[in-house]
This record gives C-alpha cells, sequence and structure tokens, in this order.
C-alpha cells in the first residue's frame, strides 16, 4: 500500500492511499494515471510505502506517523509545481497593424512561450506574467506552446480548441483622392468637380471628409463642412463638389481596421494622399 500526502498537511488530511498488488519484481514503480490522482496543490509532497505484504502473508512493520516527511528509505520527497499556461487577455482574433497582442503566463516565471507568425516558428524567453507581442505586418500569430525554465511543465496548445491563441493581423485600410494628386482645378460657376475616391482594404468601408477653406488663400483654413459616408462596398467612391475648397479625408475604416489621417499634410503614415483642393475659376484669372 502507497501513501501520497501533501508535506504541508496535517496527518491524515489530504492524504491518499493506494494498493497494488501482484507485483513480481524486488522493485516496482509506481504509476499513478490521471483519472485516478491528481496533484490538488503545488508544494511539497511525499510519497511512501505503508504497508507490504509477501507471497507468505509477511508484513512489514508499519512506518511511524512522525517519519512521513522522506526522512527515511520507504518515502520520497518530491516538489509538485504549478502547470505552465497562458490565457488571451482580449477575445479578440482579429487584429489592426500597430496594435499590441497581449497574453498572460500562469505558473512560476521564467516562462518559454513558443508561438508562429506566418508559418515561421520562435521562441520567448519571459520573465514577467505577461507575454505581448506588436503587430508590425499583416498574417496570423499562433502560440504552440507554454513552459516553464528548461521546458519543464510544458502545455501544448490544440489551436482547434483554443480559438483565442490564433490571431489575425490586418492591413490598414488606406485612400488616394484623384489618383494621389495636390491640384487646383478650375471651377466655373454651375458646372461640378468630380472628386474620385479610391479606398483600399476589406469593405465595407466607411469615411469621414471635410470640405476647408483654400489652403492657397488662407494661411489657416477653416473647416467649412463635415461628412461621413458609410457601407460603401466597391473599392471606388465619387462625391461631386460644386463650391471651391480643399477636400480631405481625415478617417477611415474598413471591415478590420481604422484610422485617422492628418488632414493638414493630406496622409497619414502608411497611407496614400488624401487630399484635393479644388478653386473657383474666378480665382485664376
Amino acid at each position: 500500500m502507497f501513501e501520497v500526502a501533501p508535506v504541508s498537511s496535517t496527518y491524515g488530511e489530504d492524504t491518499y492511499k493506494f494498493t497494488r498488488s501482484g507485483i513480481q519484481s524486488h522493485e516496482y514503480k509506481l504509476d499513478l494515471k490521471t483519472d485516478e490522482f491528481a496533484f490538488s496543490s503545488k508544494g511539497f509532497w511525499t510519497i511512501r510505502v505503508v504497508e507490504v505484504t509477501d507471497a507468505n502473508q509477511c508484513q512489514a512493520a508499519k512506518m511511524a506517523e512522525s517519519k512521513r516527511a522522506g526522512q527515511d528509505d520507504k518515502s520520497v520527497l518530491i516538489e509538485v509545481a504549478e502547470t505552465a499556461d497562458i490565457a488571451s487577455v482580449s477575445t479578440r482574433q482579429d487584429y489592426c497593424i500597430g496594435e499590441k497582442v497581449e497574453f498572460l503566463l500562469q505558473g512560476s516565471p521564467p516562462w518559454t512561450v513558443s508561438y508562429d507568425f506566418n508559418g515561421e516558428s520562435a521562441q520567448a524567453a519571459v520573465t514577467s506574467a505577461e507575454f505581448s507581442r506588436i503587430a508590425e505586418r499583416r498574417g496570423v500569430l499562433e502560440i504552440k506552446s507554454v513552459a516553464h525554465q528548461q521546458n519543464q511543465c510544458r502545455r501544448d496548445i490544440n489551436a482547434r480548441i483554443s480559438h483565442d491563441m490564433v490571431k489575425t493581423i490586418h492591413d490598414l485600410p488606406s485612400v488616394r483622392i484623384s489618383e494621389g494628386t495636390h491640384f487646383v482645378e478650375d471651377l466655373r460657376e454651375g458646372n461640378q468637380a468630380e472628386i474620385i475616391l479610391h479606398l483600399q482594404g476589406v469593405p465595407p468601408f466607411s469615411f469621414t471628409y471635410q470640405r476647408s477653406e483654400p489652403v492657397d488663400t488662407h494661411a489657416r483654413p477653416k473647416v467649412l463642412e463635415t461628412n461621413t459616408v458609410s457601407g460603401i462596398l466597391q473599392d471606388k467612391y465619387s462625391i461631386w463638389a460644386a463650391v471651391e475648397g480643399t477636400w480631405s479625408v481625415t478617417w477611415l475604416q474598413d471591415r478590420w481596421c481604422q484610422v485617422s489621417l492628418d488632414y493638414q499634410s493630406g496622409a497619414a503614415t502608411p497611407l496614400g494622399k488624401s487630399r484635393l483642393a479644388i478653386q473657383n475659376d474666378a480665382h485664376s484669372a
């Protein structure tokens, strides 16, 4: 008969006993299946032999209770560590370039996190309880495993079950106005100018545009109107203008991501030109 118990418990509490019979050799390896026994807490535990009976029904003397903490040749002292684990901070599966993808680590530091990005494998040594990556380019980030130091107590991740361990990184949407040029077009009274927006990303698109005073005639142009258009399913959209001004896209969103654009310069960092100036014919005379 074997006995397994945590060292810190009072004798008899949290004590588990197991009987093995039919042992045919003088050496025996105790194998406890997970459905038979599982350590309930981390820390030091003892495994000891409390009773042995041979084929002649002779029984060994029971061991004294005071020697149950690995103090003799009938017991062994083991340390049980908390299993390494990882959890996503967010339930989101889709991210945009520039965002931080965060995970929380469980267990004892340091950890080793194994992951794939676009099919390329990598490992990261982590000393704090947070593991994160900045989404620098589009692709798929998949957590493969997490382990304690020296790959102990490793937990392999099954992406088919743990869907929150797979994150998809999407490109930011972009916009170009009239082929990306900044120009002044003569607009005669009663006529209209077509402002063509070329949208790049995954529809549906939404965007906000403004009309401000012409930059060529005002040092600090004032915003004259602001409009938002939503639910655009095509990659091209036209705005018809009958008045002069500078037309700028200031905010853009596709199915996955959104960006704010610098209307003064007409561009956001990764995006194309987003401003068009239209001037009445009278100004060019």
